[in-house]
C-alpha cells in the first residue's frame, strides 16, 4: 500500500489532462451508465493495445486497468476524478504496467471523450453583435 504514496513522474500531457479535469472539463461518462464507458474503451482504446503486439497476458492486465479507468470516469467528476485518475496511474505503474503506456491511455481516453462530447453536443457559435444604432 505504500507504493500508492510513491510519486510517479507524470508526462506534461498527462499533467495537462489532469489540470483540465480539475478545472471542470466536461465528463460525458459521469451519467452512471456502465455500458457506455466500457463501449467507448472497447471501440477506441482496445484496438490500440491489440495493435502493439504485446502478449495476451499483458493485454489482460491492461484490460483490468482500462476497466478501472472506465469505472472511475463513470463515477467521479472534476477534482475528485483527477485525484482518482492520478491514484489509478500510480497503482498500475507500481503493479508493473509500463508508465508511458499507462499515461498515454489516460490521455487518449480524455482526448477521445472531448472529441465525442464535441460531436454530440456542439457548442453554438456566438451570434454576431448587431451594429450599434446610429445616434
Amino acid at each position: 500500500m505504500d507504493t500508492l504514496l510513491t510519486p510517479v513522474k507524470l508526462h506534461p500531457q498527462t499533467t495537462r489532462v489532469l489540470d483540465e479535469i480539475r478545472a471542470g472539463a466536461d465528463n460525458p461518462l459521469a451519467d452512471g451508465k456502465p455500458g457506455r464507458s466500457q463501449e467507448l474503451i472497447a471501440r477506441h482504446i482496445r484496438p490500440l493495445l491489440e495493435a502493439t503486439g504485446m502478449s495476451a497476458l499483458a493485454r489482460v492486465h491492461y484490460g483490468w486497468f482500462l476497466r478501472e479507468l472506465g469505472r472511475t470516469w463513470r463515477a467521479k467528476n472534476g477534482r475528485e476524478l483527477a485525484f482518482h485518475l492520478e491514484l489509478c496511474i500510480r497503482k498500475w505503474i507500481n503493479l508493473g504496467l509500463e508508465p508511458n503506456t499507462v499515461q498515454f491511455l489516460v490521455t487518449e481516453i480524455h482526448e477521445r471523450l472531448k472529441a465525442e462530447a464535441a460531436t454530440e453536443h456542439p457548442r453554438p457559435a456566438p451570434e454576431p453583435e448587431a451594429p450599434a444604432a446610429a445616434r
